[in-house]
């Protein structure tokens, strides 16, 4: 009995060290590391929604953060973080550099914070229209739940790789899928592209449209034709340089586009139709080409007709009419600014000479707006042998060259644009010189699809006293 009592008494002997070294230790921690297990102490959360914009099917998102807080003074012991639907749902979960669903006994320290990312890979349902999926992050701690919904609207598309891709001769696209392309699509000699109104397109990295044929764009006020970058969230919506653009190759003519946004590439519009009439090879009206890394248009020895539409935030230039041409602009606002980026060129440049191709280049600017940050937004290169022909009638023009300041052109006077430069907003102020003070023509509708009076106004958007009521209510 002697020995079996012995032998209790050396085994409690290190069970009771255990348990007294274990108080030692937590006495040791500091106040923030020591776990609480009152559940009435709770975590906090930057947001109690992470909603993701509108993505493509089997196109992963971008990734939204969560900062979770622990605004005790002790630490709290997370048992689990896990996505509600686990293997079933498209959310996955980035914790501590790792892509997962569920993580367990996270500690989250006194007076800390740890931050979760969440993402979205959603599958195609082959329908029109765009669906909304939801799920939860769910934290259980202390016997309590708390959770953190997941909301995103999934959108099936129509996919175009251009490297795989040959149009059928006569192809439309319209406004019942968006369509995603990438690489460069061609429409070939010959052959029509034609986007009526509403229809989206949504351009991937270094992807291009290439016109050897024809390229019809038929929106309208209430529904234009938009192409812009493929990745369209925060932070990508205004970024210049995220595709190459649109280019009208030698073989292109007849070519319209009215009401379309071009935005985010690196060129909107290139043309390079050097032929031997005077008709134009392409006519832009109502259009909104914005948030270019080079170019907003450029043009070689071509002819173009450019009315009611707007260019702007492009880092090189606006406008690059080069190699001669002819060219009509009339009811336009080119403004260049420079918000997102520093600029040192002029916003429009003119030259009668590119590399080999010369020829005259004649321009007839009417009832436009050319504005912009720098104190010269002009640069003229007139090479010898062809010249330079200029109308320019009831502009407001932002330069130091004496010959403009006739025809009732309004030469460095502020055309007081509304919200500039945060928002790109061009529409005019009540005490904007550009009122009133257009020449007449048969051109009537602005970019904004409503009427101009009797006494129009410069540039693409005609004054109302409306949206001054509208921005005093906002």
């Amino acid at each position: 009995m002697k020995a079996a009592n012995f032998i209790k008494q050396l085994f409690a002997i290190p069970f009771f060290l255990v348990i007294v070294f274990a108080f030692y230790l937590q006495s040791c921690l500091n106040e923030h590391e020591r776990i609480d297990l009152n559940n009435t102490v709770k975590l906090s959360f930057s947001s109690d929604t992470l909603s993701f914009d509108t993505i493509f099917t089997d196109l992963e998102s971008t990734s939204k953060w969560l900062t979770i807080y622990n605004n005790s003074k002790n630490a709290i012991k997370v048992d689990e973080i896990k996505v509600a639907g686990i293997e079933n749902s498209p959310f996955s979960l980035i914790i501590n550099g790792k892509e997962q669903q569920s993580i367990q006994n996270l500690e989250v320290l006194g007076k800390d914070s740890i931050v979760v990312f969440a993402k979205v890979l959603i599958n195609s349902k082959n329908q029109n229209l765009p669906f909304e999926i939801r799920d939860s992050i769910l934290f259980d701690y202390n016997n309590f739940q708390q959770d953190v919904k997941l909301i995103a609207w999934g959108q099936d598309s129509e996919v175009i790789n251009g490297s795989e891709t040959v149009l059928d001769c006569s192809t439309t696209w319209d406004s019942s899928k968006p369509y995603r392309v990438y690489d460069s699509l061609i429409v070939e000699e010959g052959c029509t592209l034609r986007l009526l109104e509403g229809t989206n397109v949504f351009m991937g990295i270094n992807s291009s449209i290439i016109v050897e044929g024809n390229l019809i764009i038929e929106g309208s006020s209430s529904k234009k034709a938009v192409l812009t970058s493929l990745r369209n969230d925060e932070g990508y919506n205004k970024l210049a340089g995220q595709w190459l653009g649109i280019f009208f190759k030698p073989s292109s003519n007849n070519n319209s586009i009215q009401w379309a946004e071009i935005k985010n590439a690196f060129v909107g519009i290139r043309v390079e139709i050097n032929d031997d009439d005077i008709s134009p090879d392409l006519e832009i009206q109502h259009t909104i080409i914005e948030n270019m890394a080079v170019d907003g248009l450029q043009a070689f020895g071509s002819d173009l007709s450019l009315k009611n539409t707007l260019i702007n935030n492009c880092l090189d230039h606006t406008i690059a009419l080069v190699g001669g041409g002819n060219y009509t602009i009339e009811f336009c606002t080119i403004a260049n600014f420079q918000f997102d980026f520093k600029r040192e060129t002029p916003s429009i440049v003119l030259s009668n000479a590119f590399g080999d191709l010369t020829e005259d280049l004649n321009l007839d600017i009417k009832n436009t707006i050319l504005w912009g940050s720098l104190e010269e937004e002009f640069e003229i290169v007139n090479e010898p042998g062809t010249s330079i022909n200029l109308l320019f009638q009831n502009n407001i023009l932002k330069t130091n060259i004496e010959s403009f300041n006739l025809n009732q052109n309004i030469i460095n006077e502020d055309p007081r644009f509304k919200g500039i430069p945060s928002d790109q907003m061009f529409l005019l102020d009540s005490l904007s010189p550009a009122i009133g003070n257009a020449v007449k023509l048969d051109f009537r509708i602005d970019l904004s699809g409503r009427e101009r009076d009797e006494n129009p106004d410069i540039g693409a958007y005609e004054y109302f006293e409306e949206d001054d009521d509208e921005n005093e209510d906002g």
